[in-house]
C-alpha cells in the first residue's frame, strides 16, 4: 500500500455498518488501522457474512504487518446492533487494540449516561414484552426493539467496554468541557491525525431531537407535507385543535380531569410501532460524529447522528468551516430521510472525492425506500463517486465490473469496496 494515500474500505454487511480506514504510517512504518462499526441489522435481507467473511477479511488486514492482528482504534458510534453486533462474536480477546473510542452516553461513570442508557432499555424491552399479534407490524417493531435493547447487544458492549488484546483505553466521546478531548485530539496511535468530535451533544435536547423541518430532509415536500410509509403523500394534512377551541365546540366531550384529557391525548397519539420508532432515532441521536483530518484531507463519519445533532454543527461557526473541507462522506443512517440535511449537501459539501452508503434491502417494510433517490442524486451532483455497497455487492455477485474510477477497489466477490484517496499536504 502506497504511504501516500488514505484507504477507506466499506464491508457489504447489509444494512448496517462495518468501516476499515488505513492513513499512512510514518516514514518506513507500516499503515495504521481505525475500524469504524461492525455491525448488521437482524432485519437485513442479504448482504455479506459478517462472522464467516467480514471479520475474518478485517483480522487478515490487521496481521498483514507481523502476522498478529492489530487494530490502533476502534470506534463504535452508538450501541445499535446494526453498528455493533459483530463484537459479540469470538476471537476479539486475540486482536491487539491501542485505543477504544465510544460516545459519552456510554460513559458506566456518567451519572447522565447510565440513566439514558437505562430508560432506552426498559422501553424496549416493554416493547418486546408486549402480548401482541403476531402480524407483520409487530415483527417490525420486535426488529427496531431488538437492535436497541440492552440484553441483545451486551456481549458486544462487554467487548467493546472489556474486551481486546493489549488493555486498550478507552475515551467516551465527547469528553467533559475542559477535559483533553472535549473538541479536537491528535491519538498518539495515528500519528498526523486530528481528530474533531462534532457530536453528539452533552445536551440531552439536542439528542432528543430526531425530525428535520420543512427544507432540510429528503423525505418532505416543500409546503411541509410529509410522506406515507410507501413513499407517497397523505391524503390529507393532519389536524390539530387547542384545548380551548376544542372546549368551547364540544362542550359536552370535555373531559372532566385534566388526567383523563392527557389519557385521551396520549391514546391517540402513540402506539407501539410510533415508540419503537422514537426509541430508534433517540438511540441515533447518540451517535459519535468523528471529522478525521490527515494533512489536508477530511473524512467525515457522522454515524447515524439525526437532526438535532446536526442543527447544533450547523450553527456552530467553527463546525461549518470544518464541514466545507470534507473530502469523503460516510452517508449517516444508511441514507435514510433525517441524518443528511439538505443544508449540508448543498450548501457544504463541495467537490468531494466520494460519498459512501452502506445499505441493504430489510423486511420493514417502511425502510423499503431507504437509501433515499433524491438524496442519492444530489449527493452525485457534490460528490465525484457515490458508492451504494448493496448495489455494488448485488453487480459483483452478477459478475459486472465495478466502477471506472482511479481511486475505486472492489472485491471480486463484492465482499468489500474501497476508496484510496491521495494524502494532501
Amino acid at each position: 500500500m502506497a504511504q501516500d494515500t488514505i484507504r477507506i474500505r466499506m464491508y457489504a454487511v447489509g444494512f448496517g455498518d462495518c468501516f476499515l480506514l488505513g492513513f499512512p504510517g510514518p516514514a518506513g512504518s507500516p499503515e495504521r488501522l481505525m475500524l469504524i462499526d461492525c455491525g448488521v441489522h437482524n432485519a437485513s435481507r442479504r448482504g455479506a457474512d459478517i462472522v464467516k467473511d467480514v471479520i475474518p477479511d478485517i483480522l487478515r488486514q490487521a496481521s498483514a504487518t507481523n502476522g498478529k492482528p492489530r487494530i490502533d482504534v476502534v470506534v463504535a458510534t452508538h450501541h445499535h446492533l446494526d453498528h455493533v453486533s459483530g463484537f459479540r462474536v469470538e476471537g476479539w480477546d486475540e486482536v491487539e487494540v491501542g485505543e477504544v473510542w465510544l460516545p459519552w452516553t456510554e460513559d458506566p461513570d456518567d451519572i447522565d449516561a447510565v440513566r439514558i442508557r437505562a430508560r432506552q432499555s426498559k422501553q424496549a424491552k416493554f416493547l418486546l414484552g408486549l402480548d401482541a399479534e403476531k402480524d407483520k407490524k409487530w415483527e417490525t417493531v420486535r426488529a427496531i426493539s431488538e437492535n436497541n435493547v440492552g440484553y441483545t447487544n451486551a456481549a458486544a458492549m462487554t467487548t467493546l467496554h472489556d474486551g481486546f488484546a493489549g488493555a486498550p483505553p478507552r475515551s467516551f466521546l465527547p469528553e467533559s468541557p475542559g477535559k483533553p478531548r472535549s473538541r479536537r485530539f491528535m491519538p498518539k496511535v495515528i500519528p498526523g491525525l486530528e481528530v474533531v468530535i462534532l457530536g453528539p451533544s452533552r445536551d440531552e435536547a439536542a439528542i432528543r431531537d430526531m425530525n428535520p423541518p420543512s427544507g432540510e430532509s429528503y423525505f418532505r415536500f416543500g409546503n411541509d407535507r410529509m410522506l406515507g410509509a410507501s413513499g407517497e403523500p397523505l391524503p390529507f394534512t393532519p389536524f390539530f385543535i387547542e384545548p380551548s377551541a376544542y372546549a368551547s365546540a364540544f362542550k359536552d366531550l370535555v373531559p372532566r380531569h385534566s388526567s383523563e384529557l392527557k389519557n385521551v391525548a396520549k391514546a391517540g397519539r402513540t402506539d407501539a410501532l410510533a415508540l419503537a420508532v422514537a426509541l430508534e432515532q433517540a438511540t441515533n441521536g447518540t451517535s459519535l460524529v468523528l471529522l478525521l483530518r490527515f494533512g489536508d484531507t477530511t473524512l467525515l463519519f457522522p454515524g447515524d447522528a439525526q437532526w438535532g445533532t446536526w442543527d447544533r454543527m450547523l450553527h456552530d461557526p467553527e463546525s461549518q468551516d470544518l464541514l466545507r473541507t470534507v473530502n469523503f462522506h460516510k452517508v449517516g443512517h444508511h441514507g435514510s430521510h433525517n441524518a443528511t440535511p439538505v443544508s449540508f449537501v448543498k450548501n457544504y459539501l463541495h467537490d468531494a472525492d466520494g460519498s459512501m452508503v452502506s445499505v441493504a434491502p430489510t423486511s420493514i417494510p417502511s425502510w423499503k425506500d431507504i437509501p433515499k433517490g433524491t438524496l442519492l442524486t444530489a449527493l452525485g451532483e457534490k460528490s465525484a463517486i457515490v458508492l451504494d455497497s448493496d448495489h455494488l455487492r448485488e453487480a459483483a455477485i452478477a459478475g459486472k465490473p465495478a466502477p471506472a474510477d482511479p481511486i475505486v477497489n472492489e472485491a471480486k466477490d463484492g465482499l468489500w469496496t474501497e476508496i484510496r484517496l491521495p494524502v494532501k499536504r
